[in-house]
């Protein structure tokens, strides 16, 4: 299963930080991988609060593992997640829903491997130089964790609080529109 975040190259940012470092930012619609079988049955408030996120466009940042420590200022987990996962790259889903009068917040921060992010940075680099390009993001999500269970990923109510969702999959496609 996926989240996958679709946009064009008007929510496109390329740059290059203080640091020296690429990044690539941007915010587009995202979709989260619901299984109205599975989720409507038995997980009736996972469901709920993935389309209660699918409302607000998901703002996302691309970076290398190398910049990490240098571009995120609260980096800790996300560098404990990609030493946890060396050689591969690592994507952080991040959500603040208090479900309150406001929106949810929802984020993604994607660290790729060095030679991976040269070749995402040329892709992003293609798209914002053409209005007829689109651009796709997936990253693996299976769901969140059983309260009583045992794993390494949040319950949905750590998730709404702040807790990132890691996967070590991720890809990256850009076409035509």
């Amino acid at each position: 299963m996926t989240w996958t975040i679709a946009g064009n190259s008007r929510d496109v940012l390329i740059c290059v930080s203080a640091h020296g470092n690429g990044v690539i930012r941007g915010e587009g619609s995202h979709t989260p991988y619901i299984s109205e079988d599975w989720v409507g049955s038995d997980y009736p408030a996972i469901a709920q609060a993935l389309r209660r996120l699918m409302m607000v466009k998901a703002h996302w940042r691309i970076l290398c593992t190398d910049a990490v420590r240098e571009e995120i200022i609260d980096s800790a987990a996300l560098l404990r997640a990609i030493e946890a996962n060396a050689g591969k790259s690592v994507a952080a889903i991040t959500c603040i829903d208090r479900m309150d009068s406001h929106e949810p917040a929802l984020s993604f921060t994607i660290a790729f491997q060095p030679q991976t992010f040269d070749r995402v940075y040329d892709l992003f680099s293609k798209l914002v130089g053409s209005a007829s390009l689109k651009y796709a993001i997936s990253v693996d999500f299976l769901t969140f964790r059983s309260p009583g269970a045992s794993a390494d990923i949040p319950t949905l109510h750590e998730f709404k609080s702040g807790h990132p969702y890691f996967s070590d999959e991720v890809s990256v496609s850009i076409r035509h529109a």
